[in-house]
């Protein structure tokens, strides 16, 4: 739908219909006393910088899931129904198993995107920097093809 602005900032649609105020990237408006506000109005927490690391943000800032890097409500909702309730016990873990846990607790197969993103939330909660999760697209494709393929040996097979 093509959208075309008029002189006072309001967007209408081509059929002339107001439409929603368009967010920033972030999916945050600053209100006009200057705080961060979501599209409902609600306020929003302050977000780590993607340059962030986990020494500077663990402990009291990192309490709720949600405040991680790459994590909103649909990958705080699989790390809950897979007993994560806290960012810091990510810390350790391995995003792997924890990634067919939960596949085993939904009986689907997620997209393994969803893998990419808990690699990225493990490796930050071990204090690698934040970086977005499709930078880890290629070690899980290393690391998956790795395992296909000592299933695949011969020498597993002899066991």
């Amino acid at each position: 739908m093509k959208t075309k602005a008029k002189t006072d900032r309001t967007r209408v649609s081509a059929k002339g219909r107001p439409e929603r105020e368009l967010l920033p990237l972030g999916g945050t408006a600053r209100s006009a006393k200057g705080a961060h506000v979501s599209a409902k109005g609600r306020p929003e927490r302050e977000l780590l910088p993607l340059g962030g690391t986990a020494r500077s943000a663990k402990g009291a800032n990192l309490t709720v899931l949600e405040d991680l890097p790459n994590v909103g409500p649909a990958i705080a909702a699989d790390f809950r129904r897979i007993g994560i309730r806290t960012p810091r016990a990510l810390a350790g873990r391995d995003p792997y198993a924890l990634y067919e846990a939960l596949n085993r607790a939904t009986g689907t197969r997620h997209d393994p995107c969803v893998l990419d993103t808990f690699i990225a939330v493990v490796r930050f909660m071990d204090g690698a920097p934040a970086r977005p999760w499709w930078t880890y697209t290629a070690e899980r494709k290393r690391a998956l093809a790795a395992r296909t393929t000592r299933k695949r040996s011969p020498a597993s097979r002899a066991g």
